[in-house]
């Protein structure tokens, strides 16, 4: 079977990257093609096929089914709306991190910040807000004016539903499971080769874009004969470092360091770790909030409401498909430890955040209460670009004979170190505000440490495996995403970040993605 013609451009992927590229092509006069392997609703067998073999080193990884969909509107679907943007110095070669350094400036990076919160529907602002209170004020280490926004969040699975009523361009398939590139000689994508149930599906187009996560796009290209001339394929794995280990006594704090409202949705503020004392302490970007303390190993994310959610929904997995027993009980084992740890105290929110769930404006989690005297405060911290931190394909296959990827996750000393100068300059900065933690920065870093080992989990940031830069051999891609060697494939996504900041990456994405939209537009 042949779907398309010579013209369209084929984006693979329905999340935030790829709606946002074909949104943009669209608006400038485009054919888009847009293949997606799920459907409505995700299903078993489908994300089965996101499955990976058993990682690799001493960090661990979690399940690559764990914080991936292969779904109409991809990880939008399960994204809780944290919209945070790179900052300068993210894009800076800085000396004291190794690899570090962006081929395209801040500048033309933040052009693109009103495009991405339009379509994540966000307002276009500046990410510092001024507070009269001091805890929100900056001793020149800390900096507690920085703010991030909350989507509703959008699942761009309804823009995408929108997009496919206004414009005849657009033509999505879902249902196709891309199983492999084929490759003329020059380095120009000829088609995209899938499968939908036992029909071998061919794809063809003009320009392509693979737009389906950091894991999936490294797993098609590793697959293809274009991976003996990538050699930094894969490598650069990154995601984020997290420490929650950490809690002060003292007053209650102003409720801008919890959810605030900015129009229709939401804000929250943060401290951050300035760029001068980064240079000066020379670490990588750091960020904490207030949260509650998640149960051990557990996302700081996911409060008592979404636990029963899931849980609910991995018993009726269970109920449909019962080979699933295995999953099924690791997933309700975590999410039973959720229920079992929360407060008394939250039930009653619990109820009323179950009737806001129907609202496109909730909440989007549960915060401890406002007049606390504990305050848990939770680390963020940007994982540095490691070329040994990396994804690779098993031995093991997929039902269509696609290879499994197997992770392995690798650490600089200075990922930790970021941590330790942190929390260190936290103890500082609120202990001069009459704050006291419960613990001295040497035990909670002894706890961070016992935590990681063995039980990395990404947090659904996967970044990195074909990151961007001007070397073939120390990049995937040129600044413009097009993959090296290559006439006509370019990538979408967190997978093209050189460095991953200390920022979730969804408004990054689809910024980039915007990017990308208006290079291929414009050609």
């Amino acid at each position: 079977m042949t779907s398309g013609g010579a013209g369209p451009v084929v984006v693979l992927g329905s999340g935030p990257a790829g709606v946002a590229v074909a949104e943009g092509l669209l608006r400038r006069g485009h054919e888009v093609l847009l293949v997606e392997g799920g459907v409505a609703r995700e299903r078993d067998r489908d994300r089965e096929l996101s499955e990976g073999a058993e990682p690799r080193g001493v960090w661990g990884h979690d399940p690559l089914t764990e914080n991936r969909r292969r779904v109409l509107g991809g990880t939008s679907t399960a994204w809780g709306g944290r919209c945070i943007p790179l900052d300068p110095i993210d894009f800076e070669q800085r000396d004291w991190v190794p690899h570090s350094g962006w081929p395209i400036s801040y500048a033309e990076y933040a052009r693109w910040l009103p495009e991405a919160a339009r379509l994540l529907e966000v307002p276009a602002m500046a990410f510092h807000r001024a507070e009269p209170d001091p805890i929100l004020s900056t001793d020149g280490t800390v900096d507690g004016r920085p703010i991030e926004l909350w989507s509703p969040p959008t699942n761009v699975a309804r823009l995408l539903a929108r997009l496919k009523a206004a414009h005849p361009r657009l033509t999505v398939l879902q249902d196709t499971h891309v199983t492999g590139l084929e490759i003329d000689e020059q380095g120009g994508v000829v088609a995209l080769q899938g499968r939908r149930g036992d029909e071998r599906v061919r794809i063809e187009g003009a320009r392509f874009v693979l737009a389906a996560g950091a894991l999936e796009n490294a797993r098609l290209l590793l697959d293809s004969v274009l991976a003996p001339t990538l050699p930094a394929l894969g490598r650069y794995y990154m995601s984020h470092v997290f420490a929650s280990h950490v809690s002060y006594t003292g007053p209650a704090l102003p409720r801008a360091t919890g959810f605030f409202r900015l129009g229709r949705t939401y804000g929250r503020h943060r401290w951050q770790l300035t760029p001068e004392a980064q240079r000066q302490s020379e670490v990588g970007n750091v960020i904490g909030f207030i949260a509650r303390p998640p149960a051990h190993g557990l996302s700081v994310h996911l409060d008592p409401l979404t636990a029963l959610a899931e849980a609910a929904k991995a018993v009726r997995r269970l109920v449909r498909s019962p080979r699933t027993v295995r999953r099924a009980a690791r997933e309700l084992a975590v999410y039973g430890r959720v229920l079992l740890t929360a407060p008394p105290r939250f039930w009653p929110n619990v109820v009323v955040q179950a009737v806001r769930r129907r609202s496109r404006h909730r909440l989007p989690m549960l915060l401890p209460p406002r007049d606390a005297r504990v305050h848990h405060l939770t680390v963020q911290a940007e994982h540095l670009p490691h070329p040994e931190s990396r994804v690779l394909l098993s031995s093991q296959t997929d039902r269509y004979g696609v290879p499994l990827l197997e992770t392995d996750v690798d650490f600089h000393r200075t990922d930790f170190e970021t941590i330790e100068v942190f929390v260190e300059a936290m103890h500082r900065f609120l202990g001069r505000l009459g704050y006291r933690s419960t613990q001295d920065p040497a035990t909670v870093m002894r706890a961070f440490a016992r935590d990681m080992f063995g039980g990395f989990n990404s947090n659904a940031h996967h970044i990195g495996t074909t990151r961007m830069g001007e070397d073939p051999v120390t990049s995937v891609v040129d600044a413009d995403c097009r993959v090296h060697g290559t006439t006509n494939l370019w990538v979408a996504g967190s997978a093209v970040f050189p460095t991953s900041g200390h920022c979730n990456p969804t408004l990054s994405i689809v910024a980039l993605a915007c990017r990308l939209a208006d290079h291929l537009g414009t050609r």
